[in-house]
């Protein structure tokens, strides 16, 4: 199992996650997102590291004293911790759990889109009369994945889903739905993090979080992708592709 968590505890009092990697070509080239959260959701992923920091051989340290912990945080949103881990799918859930019960719109942005049933339930969203709008890219570090999102994105395009393609890599890991709820994390959408891989997201339910996510990252990143109005060529060698993202 691949760790794919990004996690960082500051003092006890805030967590720092999402979907960016610490490395220069992350940091400087590609589009990225992660999250500061602070409140009592803080003390879930401090447990989250103490249980890794543990397997790994790592002595139980000592709490660190004297740590000013500030004013108390004023709450702004309910937040749940979701996870990929062993005989654990809540993140998986609460994302199709999301997709099967919008009623008014759904954006979501990720790189690594592979997952034939979260397509198969934003197209019956869709057929509901749902907005469902997918930002994708073919511009990504995978060059197999970057083959297989145009079946993706025919797909959803042939649903009726509406399509843009990001200009860069974008390793952006969100979706909102119904202005309500957000999913922001480490995981893609893809059967490596869905179902094997270690990941770690946040499950937000705050209309002024997720309307300023809508507004401050969707938006714009709509703004400078393009979107599709007719299906992509099919790429060479598509019976390997569907068989890579079986595992991928």
């Amino acid at each position: 199992r691949f760790d794919h968590r990004k996690l960082a505890v500051i003092d006890g009092r805030t967590v720092w996650s999402g979907g960016m990697i610490l490395t220069e070509v992350a940091r400087r080239r590609w589009h990225n997102f992660a999250f500061l959260a602070e409140g009592p959701i803080v003390a879930q992923y401090d447990c989250l590291f103490e249980e890794r920091w543990r397997e790994q051989g790592g002595c139980p340290e000592a709490p660190c004293l004297g740590t000013d912990q500030g004013p108390p945080v004023v709450p702004n949103a309910s937040a749940r911790m979701i996870r990929t881990d062993i005989r654990i799918r809540s993140m998986r859930d609460a994302i199709y759990h999301a997709v099967d019960h919008a009623q008014h719109h759904i954006y979501l942005e990720n790189p690594y889109f592979s997952d034939e049933v979260l397509t198969d339930k934003l197209v019956a969203a869709r057929a509901r009369g749902v907005d469902v709008r997918a930002v994708l890219t073919l511009r990504g570090n995978v060059g197999r994945l970057n083959r297989y999102e145009t079946l993706t994105a025919n797909r959803l395009l042939r649903g009726g889903v509406r399509v843009w393609l990001f200009p860069a890599m974008t390793h952006v890991k969100v979706m909102s739905a119904y202005g309500v709820w957000a999913f922001i994390g480490s995981g893609n959408f893809d059967e490596l993090s869905l179902r094997n891989n270690r990941e770690v997201g946040l499950s937000v339910t705050s209309p002024e979080v997720v309307g300023d996510l809508d507004r401050s990252l969707f938006l714009p990143d709509l703004a400078v992708s393009a979107e599709l109005t007719a299906p992509l060529p099919t790429p060479r060698h598509r019976v390997l592709l569907e068989l890579f993202a079986l595992w991928y």
